[in-house]
């Protein structure tokens, strides 16, 4: 204990990240985890060659949804499982992506 006020003081993060999905205590926290992941890193996402960002693929996505659906929803994946709007990308691909065709 480092004697300060914590949301989760009896999990050590360090030596169980698992908790973050299997914490029976607290069952909200992958979900506040997942929402600071899509706030920190997703609305944030810009491609290192600036060809394609969050902001501008929302806008797209809001004026003509049936059009872009797909490859926004797998861009935005990309970007929370792999870090990249267009995986793979670090061996990583889409997670359930032809579920969601």
């Amino acid at each position: 204990s480092e004697g300060r006020d914590a949301a989760y003081p009896d999990i050590d993060f360090c030596r169980r990240p698992d908790h973050i999905c299997n914490s029976t205590i607290y069952p909200e926290l992958k979900w506040t985890v997942g929402l600071f992941q899509w706030l920190s890193d997703v609305q944030s996402y810009v491609a290192a060659d600036d060809s394609w960002s969050f902001v501008d693929a929302v806008h797209d996505f809001a004026e003509a949804p049936s059009t872009v659906e797909t490859d926004f929803v797998d861009s935005v994946s990309g970007i929370s499982f792999a870090g990249c709007h267009s995986p793979p990308c670090s061996g990583v691909r889409v997670h359930a992506k032809l579920e969601r065709s």
